[in-house]
């Protein structure tokens, strides 16, 4: 994972939408994959409780919808 992206993503409790930056890569089909660092980190929670996000790169924010992967990882899929 070399890029840094931004993540746009609802919190659970307060409906608020937050950004984090996160490195990222991308596969052949256009799906995002990231990682989450430290265990103390909400995104992951968030994703788990709503998995419709926006994910930003190189111009506007896209929409995705996350699935979890093995060790705190998601996959961002195009929708």
């Amino acid at each position: 994972m070399r890029e840094i992206g931004t993540l746009h993503v609802r919190g659970r409790r307060t409906g608020i939408v937050r950004t984090i930056r996160l490195r990222y890569s991308t596969t052949a089909d256009g799906s995002v994959l990231i990682a989450a660092g430290g265990r103390s980190e909400q995104w992951p929670l968030n994703l788990r409780a709503d998995p419709d996000c926006r994910f930003q790169t190189d111009g506007g924010p896209r929409r995705y919808r996350a699935s979890e992967l093995p060790g705190r990882r998601f996959r961002l899929d195009p929708v």
